[in-house]
């Protein structure tokens, strides 16, 4: 809807810079979660493996902390996990939105990517590609996601941007320069994708993905 993605825009705002502060409230949270830590990092494992009983202790156990503020976000991160393993992803959006509504930031990514998940599930790409979108931003690890995303909505130049962001960042990530590649040749840039292909070459003579692309190129060039 288009609240949620109001919500999720605005998170992205305001958390462009946040995890790079040295005296931001993530890093002062960090230092102070403790067992919060623990049972976020369980109940992620629990999600994982689907096990139900056990999230729902783990809840009973966190509604029982001594600074039931604090703990408020954890406990709607697991009531949303088993709401999701019910197959009710609009209840499980309203628990995630509270955490970003709470600025929870040690649970933002974990909130985000379910956000996504849950959105998908429920058919909204929309909302998918916002939390994608701000998850890009709290870490460029989820660039090739947002990416791909873009891609599959119809959106190939936007990713196309997004993908060379990346790469700026981890030269040497030969799975998405080729998935880059993939995607010129997709919208027939294939001057670009030749070039792509050319750089990857010098640096991994031996590719044989590359230099089966660049031959098929050249080929029909």
């Amino acid at each position: 809807s288009e609240s949620v993605r109001n919500q999720i825009e605005d998170l992205a705002n305001k958390s462009r810079n946040a995890m790079e502060s040295e005296d931001s409230p993530f890093r002062q949270v960090v230092q102070k979660r403790g067992n919060l830590s623990t049972a976020q990092t369980r109940a992620r494992i629990l999600l994982k493996t689907q096990q139900t009983e056990e999230l729902e202790k783990l809840l009973e156990g966190l509604g029982k902390h001594p600074e039931p503020e604090e703990a408020l976000p954890y406990r709607k991160l697991v009531e949303g996990y088993l709401a999701e393993l019910r197959g009710d992803y609009e209840s499980a959006l309203q628990c995630y939105l509270l955490i970003i509504e709470q600025q929870a930031k040690p649970l933002l990514i974990d909130a985000l990517m379910r956000i996504t998940h849950a959105s998908l599930e429920l058919g909204d790409s929309a909302n998918a590609l916002s939390a994608l979108e701000c998850l890009s931003q709290l870490s460029p690890m989820y660039q090739p996601y947002y990416a791909e995303m873009l891609r599959l909505i119809g959106r190939p130049l936007d990713a196309i941007d997004v993908y060379n962001a990346y790469i700026v960042r981890f030269p040497d990530n030969l799975y998405i320069q080729l998935k880059l590649a993939h995607l010129y040749i997709a919208i027939n840039s294939t001057a670009s994708a030749q070039i792509l292909l050319r750089h990857i070459l010098d640096k991994h003579p031996d590719n044989e993905a590359a230099t089966k692309m660049l031959v098929s190129l050249q080929a029909t060039s």
